[in-house]
């Protein structure tokens, strides 16, 4: 009697599996946010209204493979640089893992309510095999803490120097290069992934991917192609004296100088309008 039970239960289970499309499709994952955890992941509060505008060299595709790829790294490596590693885009912990190197955190705790856009320059990408290298120019200088600029003081992204009636205006950093290589079956990406305004994509940029190595590619120098670039984003703002250095055009930040541009490229959001 007891073996009779077994036998009907086990058919009874096998049935309810089976329903009306059968075990893989009553298992099959659904798109919905409700059972996708990255389908929530949203540029992170705590970082205010900072947008992230690229520019690329000639020849160069900020939406390809690479492209995108180094787009998504260094948007990621602020946030984690200024808050944590865990809050930037889905699959970044992973990606930069793979390096064996811990990125360090400023006071994790904190909201940087950031205003202003971050520039960058795609220079160069070289592909070999399963690995590429990539080189850009950073232009943080058009960011400023909505605070600092409220309470009439300085923002922590300029070095001021006492004594002086203008305080300096953050420099361009130096050219980064970033090493990247496959080393897994990648993710299928959407169709296109700079749609819309978005400052964040839902979905895993990184996977399949690991970060080799990044660094500086070269010191920063007004002459260079990082530094024309640079000095073309904010006119005026290069001392006449001082050509390695930008002062604040009325000595502290301002956001009609410092303006939030719309992020550009947006980054798709799948299941999203």
């Amino acid at each position: 009697m007891k073996k009779l039970i077994q036998v009907l239960l086990s058919a009874a289970v096998l049935l309810a599996a089976c329903g009306t499309g059968g075990v893989d499709e009553a298992s099959a994952p659904s798109s919905s946010e409700s059972s996708d955890p990255l389908a929530g992941y949203t540029f992170p509060h705590g970082f205010g209204s900072m947008t992230t505008v690229w520019q690329a060299a000639p020849g160069l595709d900020l939406a390809d493979t690479q492209g995108t790829l180094v787009r998504a790294y260094f948007e990621s490596q602020f946030i984690a640089e200024w808050s944590r590693a865990s809050a930037a885009f889905p699959g970044f912990v992973d990606f930069q893992a793979a390096s064996g190197h811990n990125i360090a955190e400023i006071t994790p705790e904190r909201d940087h309510l950031w205003g202003g856009t971050r520039r960058l320059l795609l220079r160069s990408v070289s592909v070999l095999g399963d690995e590429f290298r990539a080189s850009i120019c950073d232009d943080r200088g058009g960011l400023y803490l909505k605070d600092r600029v409220s309470a009439g003081g300085a923002s922590s992204a300029s070095s001021d120097k006492p004594g002086e009636s203008q305080r300096t205006y953050m420099q361009p950093a130096a050219s980064w290069y970033v090493v990247v290589r496959r080393n897994g079956e990648p993710s299928k990406w959407p169709a296109k992934v700079d749609i819309g305004p978005a400052r964040a994509p839902n979905w895993d940029v990184f996977h399949g991917w690991g970060l080799v190595e990044r660094g500086f590619d070269a010191p920063w120098k007004s002459d260079t192609d990082c530094g024309r670039w640079a000095q073309s984003n904010y006119p005026g703002a290069v001392a006449p004296d001082k050509p390695l250095q930008r002062m604040y055009p009325n000595g502290f930040p301002d956001p009609a100088f410092q303006p939030t541009l719309e992020q550009s490229p947006g980054w798709t959001r799948i299941g999203q309008p």
